[in-house]
């Protein structure tokens, strides 16, 4: 079985087949350094706790600073930011996450970087799964752009101006040619 950027890892450990889990971060850390930004202009928000492993390991790689939302959710469906932990002023700052489903999550962690002096903010998520509000949230947010995966379709109806589709494909056809050949897997994230 191969996946990529499990939402929850523990799923792994619910199935008696070979399982790899990709990470979409192989194809977008070099997209992601055409910014050309460091530790003093660019900044790794993480919005919530869940993607702060996630975050922290961008914002090395990256050679960014790393910042996190301390959120709660009230009921489900719905996020509210309780406090900021980092520098945003006068950054750029880029959101990750590993799916976009409401886009409650990240339009509110975009909300709170410009409330906190970004100057600019670009989302990027590997799953678009943008149901209900999440177009709608997407465009008015005051995000510059949002970088996604193709890991699910993205219908004509579901584009608009700011978002960046990026393609995994490569990703999982080099997996597959090395579960193949009996190659190690694990030295693609190298």
């Amino acid at each position: 079985m191969v996946t990529m950027d499990l939402h929850s890892p523990q799923i792994q450990g619910f199935t008696n087949v070979p399982f790899d889990n990709l990470y979409s971060r192989i194809v977008l850390f070099s997209h992601l350094q055409s910014y050309n930004l460091n530790s003093s202009n660019g900044v790794v928000l993480a919005p919530d706790v869940g993607s702060a492993q996630m975050s922290q390991s961008y914002a090395k790689k990256l050679g960014l600073s790393f910042a996190l939302i301390d959120k709660r959710r009230p009921k489900h469906n719905v996020a509210e930011v309780v406090s900021l932990i980092g520098d945003l002023d006068n950054k750029t700052v880029f959101i990750i996450d590993d799916m976009i489903d409401t886009a409650g999550t990240i339009c509110n962690a975009a909300r709170t970087a410009v409330n906190n002096g970004a100057i600019s903010v670009i989302a990027i998520a590997t799953h678009p799964v943008l149901s209900g509000p999440a177009i709608e949230r997407l465009k008015e947010a005051p995000i510059e752009k949002i970088i996604i995966s193709d890991t699910i379709q993205i219908t004509d109806k579901q584009l608009f101006d700011k978002l960046e589709i990026i393609s995994v494909a490569e990703v999982f056809a080099e997996s597959i040619l090395r579960i193949n050949q009996g190659g190690s897997i694990s030295s693609l994230f190298k």
